[in-house]
C-alpha cells in the first residue's frame, strides 16, 4: 500500500494508523490478498468501507459498539471484525465480536499471530 493510500485511510476515517500496522500495510504480502469474506484487508478501499460500516452499525443491546478509535483490518468469516486501536503500537489485533457488541478479550492476538493464522489458510 502506498503512502498516499495510507494517508487517505487516515484522512477519511479521522484516525492515525499505528506505526507497526502502517509498516505491515506498506509491505502487504501478495499471498495474503483474497477475494473471500474472511482474512486480512489489503486495500485502502476495503479498510475504509469496513471501518465506516462497522462504525455505523449498532445493535440495541450492545454495551459499547464499534468505537471511532478502532480500525477494521479483517473479517473472521463469521460476522465479527478484526481491528486495531488508535494510540497503540499496532502490534495487537482485537476481534470486535458482533454477538456481544464489544471486543472479545479471548480472541486478542499479536500481529504476527494474525498474519500466521491467515497465511495458513
Amino acid at each position: 500500500m502506498t503512502e498516499d493510500e495510507l494517508k487517505n485511510i487516515e484522512d477519511t476515517l479521522g484516525i492515525q494508523i499505528p506505526n507497526k500496522y502502517r509498516e505491515f500495510l506498506s509491505s502487504f504480502p501478495e499471498f495474503l490478498i483474497t477475494d473471500e469474506d474472511e482474512g486480512i484487508f489489503g486495500t485502502a478501499k476495503k479498510i475504509i468501507s469496513e471501518t465506516l460500516s462497522s462504525r455505523n452499525y449498532r445493535e440495541e443491546d450492545w454495551p459499547v459498539g464499534y468505537t471511532n478509535d478502532l480500525l477494521a483490518v479483517g473479517w473472521n468469516g463469521g460476522g465479527s471484525i478484526y481491528c486495531i486501536k488508535e494510540g497503540e503500537s499496532g502490534d495487537t489485533i482485537y476481534l470486535f465480536d458482533h454477538e456481544i457488541g464489544d471486543i472479545n478479550p479471548e480472541e486478542t492476538m499479536l500481529l504476527q499471530e494474525f498474519i500466521d493464522e491467515w497465511s495458513e489458510e
